[in-house]
């Protein structure tokens, strides 16, 4: 968090805080040598919003992509535009830093999880797709009569994960939800 900090207040733009961390990272692995120095690795999401909300500008270093709700419940995974490893890789070789920019619609909420989502299994193995199963948890809710709030997307989130896993949840979860109001109608 310090170097991310760093970075971010002397102005750095994101390939550059992404570099930071990278080092920051290494820097620690190698005060701590042994298994932390060989295996030690971090993902990670970078999102920036521009100032009017309109679009999310996203650095993806092995993370799952987070997915976009739009107003109208439809699901779309922002993938990257190149695969790129997990900080704390660099002598596996060196990768672009390519900054990804989508459309962020009014009365859309982007959801962020780490791979404690992404990778919990059913009984048969088969991985929890979010960007698959958030449209019908949110459309259900919305047959309540009432949209899901960004805290409600994130609680039938987890409880869909639990549900999906028969609650055998194997790593750690955690769960983001931003949401960016409609527009107001004009009067």
């Amino acid at each position: 968090m310090g170097a991310f900090r760093l970075a971010a207040v002397a102005g750095v733009d994101r390939p550059g805080v992404v570099a930071a961390l990278a080092r920051a990272l290494q820097r620690e692995a190698d005060r701590r040598g042994g298994q932390e120095r060989d295996e030690g690795f971090t993902t990670a999401l970078i999102a920036e919003f521009a100032d009017d909300l309109g679009v999310v500008r996203v650095v993806n270093r092995g993370h799952p992509p987070p997915v976009l709700l739009d107003a109208q419940g439809r699901a779309t995974a922002l993938e990257p535009s190149e695969e790129a490893p997990p900080l704390g890789m660099s002598d596996l070789g060196t990768w672009s830093c390519p900054v990804d920019t989508f459309p962020f619609p009014p009365g859309a909420n982007l959801i962020c999880y780490t791979d404690g989502v992404t990778e919990a299994r059913d009984e048969s193995g088969v991985f929890y797709d979010a960007a698959v199963r958030l449209p019908a948890l949110v459309h259900h809710h919305a047959l309540t009569g009432c949209p899901a709030s960004p805290e409600q997307i994130l609680h039938l989130l987890i409880e869909d994960v639990g549900h999906h896993t028969g609650g055998r949840i194997q790593d750690d979860q955690a769960l983001l939800a931003l949401h960016r109001p409609p527009v107001p109608p004009h009067a």
